[in-house]
């Protein structure tokens, strides 16, 4: 008698195999690439302006399934990558390299390195993501100057700021930079004193002579090098030098003047810079557009930076009605010093150009 199978076998042995097979697919389904790192930061410490820095971050595949690197971006010049595209199989392991130019860098570094995978971002439901390295660090510059530069900026020439000396420090980091040959200055108003000159690093102060000029002083200090990768660098020096009185702006700019239905204001500020500063009194000449107005009859005291002044304002006003062509005048203030008799203000001012 042929024997047969139940239905009973039957349908269980099929839902057997249909189980199996369902427990296949669902594992082959959720196979996903899991990235990590053996470290996701590196500290290269300090370094001097000019060096490299090579690292390589090693990446893992924790995952079921083949993990590939899509994108790695740095964010920056500085900074190169070579990465091995090849996909890392699961349980696998590959490198990031990563080069850090420090040319034209100094100070804190902190430098970060985006790397795109497939890895699905269950929170986004995205099936790509990204992963942060970071770089960090301290690069010493190659030549360290203290003071950087000298900005005075504006003073009076009687100021005791200019009557005391200003002392540098200057010191190479690395020989790639030379070795110091000569510190010099090309300005006629600034006196140069070196109290100590040695290959990697020097010491000397700076001074004014007696007579400054009023006006911008734009000039510098520079330091020869031999034997390195640049031959001198400077040390800017800046002040604006002012006499007893000054106004502020120095020169009134009406621009150009397309309204002519209106008169236009500008209000300056008339500095005495000494406690016997002449004192204007009055307007001795001036061109007939413009009038004078003064806003504080005697000066106020005023606080500037480099200690208490006088201070008075005063309005100059131009008829637009009464121009008839580009100007440039100079306003003539009367004193009351028998010394310095009138003070002149600059001004200027346009009219659009006629379309013919």
């Amino acid at each position: 008698m042929n024997w047969r199978p139940s239905f009973t076998i039957v349908l269980k042995t099929n839902l057997y195999w249909l189980f199996l097979l369902y427990l296949f697919f669902l594992s082959t389904a959720s196979a996903e690439p899991k990235i990590s790192f053996s470290s996701n930061e590196f500290n290269f410490g300090e370094i001097v302006e000019g060096d490299l820095v090579r690292h390589s971050f090693e990446v893992k595949n924790e995952g079921d399934s083949e993990l590939i690197l899509y994108r790695i971006l740095t964010g920056c010049g500085c900074l190169h990558n070579s990465a091995i595209n090849l996909p890392i199989p699961p349980k696998g392991s590959s490198n990031i390299e990563i080069t850090f130019f420090s040319e034209g860098l100094t100070g804190n570094q902190d430098k970060l390195i985006k790397v795109f995978t497939n890895q699905p971002d269950s929170q986004s439901n995205s099936s790509t993501s990204w992963h942060y390295l970071y770089l960090r660090g301290k690069v010493k510059p190659l030549i360290l100057a203290e003071p950087t530069k000298l900005f005075l900026g504006k003073l009076p020439r009687n100021s005791d700021q200019l009557k005391k000396e200003y002392n540098f420090k200057i010191k190479l980091n690395s020989k790639k930079a030379g070795l110091i040959k000569e510190i010099f200055t090309p300005s006629k108003f600034i006196v140069l004193k070196t109290t100590n000159i040695l290959p990697m690093e020097a010491e000397f102060s700076i001074s004014f002579v007696d007579k400054l000029p009023i006006g911008e002083l734009r000039d510098r200090i520079v330091v020869l090098l031999e034997g390195g990768q640049t031959n001198s660098f400077n040390i800017p020096v800046y002040a604006n030098f002012v006499g007893a009185v000054d106004f502020e702006p120095p020169v009134v700019s009406f621009g150009l003047i397309e309204d002519k239905n209106r008169p236009i204001s500008k209000t300056i500020a008339v500095n005495y810079n000494s406690e016997d500063a002449p004192l204007l009194t009055g307007v001795k000449e001036k061109p007939s557009e413009l009038f004078v107005k003064f806003l504080d009859p005697e000066p106020i005291p005023h606080k500037a930076a480099w200690g208490r002044i006088r201070r008075q304002r005063v309005e100059i006003t131009i008829d637009p009605l009464a121009l008839t062509k580009d100007f440039n005048s100079a306003i003539k203030f009367s004193t009351n010093s028998s010394q310095v008799s009138e003070i002149a203000l600059q001004t200027y001012g346009a009219l659009p150009p006629t379309v013919r």
